[in-house]
C-alpha cells in the first residue's frame, strides 16, 4: 500500500501526464493534494517498517514553520488575504511535506530508483509525442510561444530533474557490478537532459558524473576518459547543432552582460536586499504573491515581467524571499544532514544528487516548484533511511520493536 501511495504522489506531479491538457491547473493541484492527503493516511496508520530510522526533525519543522509564518506575512505586509495567501502557499506546504511521509514509508531505493527508470521512458516516449504534436501538444498544455533559439524547439522533459539522479544512479551500479547495460541505459538519459536545452541542467549533470566516475577509477581509465573528452569536445561537438546553438547563445548573453549586468545577478540583489518591505521580512519572508487573484500579485507579477527578475530562477533567493531565512536555514540543514549522513557504496548517488539539486537553486527554483520538491524530498529520505552498511533488512532478531503508538512515526533525533 505505501508502494502505491508513493506512486500516485509522483504521478500526481505531473498530473498523470495530462493527455491533452484535460486536467486543469487547479484540478491538478487539487489532484496533487489528494495524493498526498491519501499518502498521509498511509503513512500514519498502515505503512509498516522493519527497521527503526532516525533523522532530525528541527530543521524540517523549522522549514514548515517558516512556510506557514510567511502566509500571515503576505497579509501582515502586502494585505493579501490570509485565505488566498494560504491557498497560495499550499503546494509547496505540501510537497515539503511529503518528506516525513516518504521517511514513513521507507521504500528501498533500489525499487523506487527502478520506478523512476521506467517513468523516464514513459517520459522520453511523452517528449518525442510532443515533438511531433509542437505546438499543440498531446501531453500537457499547448506551447503559445515556440523557442527555438537553442537549435531545437524547447520542449519540457516531464522529471527532468530525476533524470539526472537516474545518471548518479547508474553510474553508481556500473562502478558496483560493472555491466555494460548501465552504460547504454546512461547513455539515454544523458540524451535525454540534453534535449532538455536547459544549460545549468547539462553543466551540472554532466560535470557531476565525471566527478563520480573519475573519483572511483584507476588512472588509466582516467586518462583514456580525458583524452575521449577532449576528442568529443574538439571534434565532435561543435558538430552538433544543439551544441552550436548554446554555444552562440550563451557568447551572446556574454557580450550583453559586457553593457548591463547578468539578470540572475540583478535578480539575486532584487529578491535579497533590494525588494524587502519591512524590517520582518527578511527573517520571515514576504509570502507567496498570488497571480490574478490579488492586488499584490497582480502588481508584483507586472513588476516581473517588466525587470525580468523571476524568483523561480534564483532558487535560493526565491526561498529566502518568500518564506524568510528560517525556511532556507532548515532546508540548507537538512539537505546538509543528509549529505553527512553515512551511505553504503551502492547509494553513494545520493550525495550527488543532493549536491545537484543545491547547486541548481542557484540558478533555476527546483526548491519552489512542487513538483520538483517532491523529488528532492524523497532524495532527502532515501539518504536518511539508507541502512549504513546494506540494503538489506536487518534480521528479525536485531530489529527493535518499536510501542505500539498510531500513528508510528519513525524515531526523531
Amino acid at each position: 500500500m505505501a508502494y502505491a501511495a508513493f506512486l500516485f504522489i509522483v504521478l500526481s506531479t505531473v498530473a498523470f501526464f495530462n493527455y491533452h491538457a484535460i486536467l486543469s491547473e487547479s484540478a491538478s493541484k487539487a489532484l496533487f493534494y489528494l495524493s498526498v492527503l491519501i499518502g498521509g493516511v498511509v503513512a500514519a496508520f498502515y505503512a509498516r517498517s522493519e527497521r527503526r530510522v532516525s533523522y532530525p526533525l528541527a530543521p524540517w519543522l523549522m522549514l514548515m514553520g517558516g512556510l506557514l509564518v510567511s502566509v500571515f506575512m503576505a497579509t501582515l505586509y502586502h494585505q493579501q488575504s490570509l485565505k488566498v495567501s494560504f491557498v497560495t502557499t499550499l503546494p509547496v506546504l505540501l510537497s515539503y511535506a511529503t518528506f516525513v511521509i516518504f521517511m514513513r514509508f521507507d521504500l528501498p531505493a533500489e525499487k523506487v530508483m527502478r520506478t523512476y527508470l521506467v517513468l523516464a521512458v514513459v517520459s522520453a516516449i511523452v517528449y518525442f509525442c510532443n515533438v511531433l504534436t509542437v505546438p499543440n501538444n498531446m501531453f500537457g498544455k499547448p506551447m503559445l510561444d515556440i523557442d527555438d533559439s537553442r537549435g531545437i524547439v524547447r520542449i519540457y522533459v516531464i522529471f527532468l530533474e530525476m533524470f539526472s539522479i537516474m545518471i548518479f544512479y547508474v553510474i553508481n551500479r556500473w562502478l558496483v557490478d560493472k555491466k555494460f547495460k548501465w552504460v547504454i541505459l546512461g547513455s539515454f538519459l544523458l540524451v535525454m537532459v540534453v534535449l532538455s536545452v536547459i544549460r545549468q541542467v547539462i553543466v551540472y549533470t554532466v560535470l557531476l558524473s565525471a566527478l563520480f566516475i573519475m573519483r572511483r577509477v584507476s588512472w588509466k581509465i582516467k586518462a583514456l576518459i580525458c583524452g575521449a573528452c577532449v576528442a568529443i569536445v574538439v571534434f565532435v561537438l561543435p558538430m552538433i547543432p544543439v551544441y552550436k546553438a548554446l554555444v552562440e547563445l550563451s557568447e551572446e548573453q556574454v557580450d550583453d552582460n559586457e553593457e548591463k549586468e547578468d539578470i540572475r545577478i540583478t535578480a539575486w540583489r532584487f529578491y535579497t536586499y533590494d525588494n524587502q518591505t519591512g524590517d520582518l521580512t527578511p527573517i520571515l519572508g514576504n509570502g507567496m504573491p498570488s497571480f490574478g487573484n490579488s492586488v499584490w500579485g497582480i502588481a508584483f507579477d507586472a513588476e516581473t515581467q517588466d525587470n525580468g527578475c523571476f524568483f523561480v530562477d534564483v532558487g535560493w533567493a526565491g526561498l529566502y524571499w518568500l518564506h524568510g531565512i528560517f525556511a532556507v536555514i532548515g532546508l540548507l540543514w537538512l539537505m546538509g544532514a543528509a549529505l553527512m549522513r553515512k551511505k553504503p557504496e551502492n547509494m553513494q548517488f545520493v550525495n550527488y544528487g543532493i549536491v545537484y539539486f543545491f547547486l541548481l537553486c542557484f540558478a533555476s527554483g527546483p526548491n519552489l516548484y512542487y513538483f520538483q520538491i517532491v523529488s528532492l524530498m524523497l532524495l532527502l529520505s532515501m539518504a536518511f533511511s539508507c541502512a549504513p552498511q546494506t540494503d538489506a533488512l536487518p534480521a528479525a532478531s536485531t530489529v527493535e520493536k518499536r510501542p505500539r503508538l498510531l500513528p508510528r512515526f519513525p524515531q526523531l533525533r
